[in-house]
């Protein structure tokens, strides 16, 4: 937006106001995290569970506005209710790891970040899922995504194992 913003972010470390895009994002990840934690475990939580925990992590987060607060958590319940609906139909993943960071030495530059969720594929490599709460992402997307390049990389690099999927849930 102008060249002091950026200077207080970057130069002074000094934390900005997290949008509220940014905020359920957060919550919805440290949902998803949680209960694919508790699939792995072999004990996973009820839809209700799943709720409840959203429901608490909304409450921990502050907003400007209540009405977007409202419109969020309502947004929320729907996305998780159906995306948790649909995951049961499914056979449970073989989840290896959830907010998974990596770093990793490409050239001269460190490249670190974090996967959302890392699974083993059925054919020995490994099955790399990123969660999207924003504006829905197409294969299209998926297959100019630098971010998922990374993860490609990663595969290979950190975890030594063929990428056998990339996967976007919307």
């Amino acid at each position: 937006a102008c060249p002091l913003k950026f200077k207080i972010a970057r130069d002074w470390n000094i934390p900005a106001e997290l949008s509220g895009a940014l905020q359920y994002g957060s919550v919805v990840h440290n949902v998803l995290r949680d209960y694919f934690d508790s699939v792995r475990a072999a004990r996973p939580h009820s839809m209700e569970k799943v709720v409840e925990i959203f429901k608490f992590g909304m409450e921990a987060v502050q907003f400007e506005d209540a009405y977007q607060q409202q419109l969020y958590e309502k947004q929320g319940i729907e996305q998780l209710t159906a995306f948790i609906a649909a995951r049961q139909q499914e056979a449970p993943p073989n989840i290896r790891e959830t907010e998974c960071s990596f770093r990793m030495t490409v050239g001269e530059s460190t490249v670190t970040g974090r996967v959302d969720r890392v699974d083993e594929g059925s054919d020995g490599g490994i099955v790399i899922v990123d969660y999207k709460t924003g504006s829905p992402r197409s294969q299209e997307n998926a297959d100019e995504s630098l971010q998922l390049s990374v993860y490609a990389l990663a595969a290979h690099k950190v975890w030594e194992k063929p990428l056998e999927k990339l996967v976007y849930y919307n």
